[in-house]
């Protein structure tokens, strides 16, 4: 009967350390499985590189670039991916459609390096989702979006309510060089980001911000440069004016306002309020800016 105990509680005694050693295993599986998950947490919050090169992949594979972001949330935070190698960033709320036309990286390239300078140096707090719609050539471009008799000088188009912009593909050189066609994509983009119901503000920032001044001579230049925009003449005509109320906008932001964007944006609310440009009058900046353009002609 002792033998018999003895045995028992030797059994006892063997299965009670086995126990132990196992509960010690898991315990130091424990710490070794929370460090994991602190590192994967950290990594996380670091761009990845990886991630992007799918990313461009996609893009590449897609006609559409990130489909998936037209539910965009004004709400959430903008995603913004960069690469290390050439530094280029990709706004998660610009979306590119490509009707009837192949990818074109360059337009992508130049819309995102523009809304990030943009957003930048008018300190806008812009969220919404924009797209851009480019289509193969001209003529297409009008009959998606206009319809009727074709003017043969429009390539863009940007709707800032709705915050598309329609765009002809730069590949088409049939009205500007290539060169100048890929300008329109930022001169629409400035429409959405920074509207304005005064014609010489709307396209005259949009002609300087996308780098569009060309020469004119003084004969270009009207009387009245207090109003330059009025669509009247043909479409070389309206160009001219588009372009001179560019310098007119260079004019304010380089001379007037010593290259601050934020009193400009300030500007945009009150056009008429001339004494913020430095001038008492609207007599004396209209000669003031007369001077000046006549100074840039050739």
């Amino acid at each position: 009967m002792m033998h018999r105990s003895a045995t028992i509680l030797l059994l006892v005694f063997l299965l009670f350390t086995g126990c132990t050693k196992d509960a010690d295993i898991i315990e130091a599986v424990d710490p070794v499985t929370d460090n994991n998950q602190v590192s994967t947490d950290l990594e996380s919050d670091k761009p990845s590189t990886n991630m992007t090169a799918e990313q461009d992949d996609s893009l590449k594979a897609s006609p559409i670039a990130s489909e998936t972001t037209n539910d965009h949330n004004e709400n959430d935070a903008i995603a913004v991916t960069e690469t290390e190698e050439t530094d280029e960033v990709a706004f998660s709320n610009l979306n590119f459609e490509y009707i009837d036309t192949e990818r074109d990286e360059r337009i992508e390239k130049t819309v995102n390096q523009a809304y990030q300078k943009l957003t930048n140096d008018f300190k806008l707090d812009f969220s919404d989702a924009i797209t851009f719609k480019i289509y193969k050539d001209q003529k297409e471009f009008w009959e998606r979006v206009f319809g009727g008799e074709n003017n043969g000088i429009t390539t863009g188009f940007a709707n800032h309510v709705e915050k598309i912009v329609h765009l002809t593909s730069p590949k088409d050189t049939s009205i500007k060089s290539e060169a100048e066609m890929l300008k329109v994509p930022v001169h629409e983009l400035v429409h959405v980001l920074l509207p304005s119901n005064t014609l010489d503000i709307r396209e005259g920032l949009a002609y300087y911000l996308a780098d569009q001044l060309k020469d004119f001579s003084t004969d270009d230049i009207p009387e009245n440069v207090v109003n330059i925009v009025t669509y009247q003449g043909e479409g070389d005509q309206i160009r001219m004016q588009y372009n001179l109320a560019g310098y007119k906008a260079k004019f304010i932001i380089e001379e007037c306002l010593d290259m601050d964007y934020l009193k400009y944006k300030t500007y945009m609310t009150s056009p008429n309020d001339y004494a913020m440009l430095g001038y008492e009058h609207e007599a004396d900046f209209s000669n003031a800016l007369t001077a000046y353009l006549q100074s840039q002609a050739f």
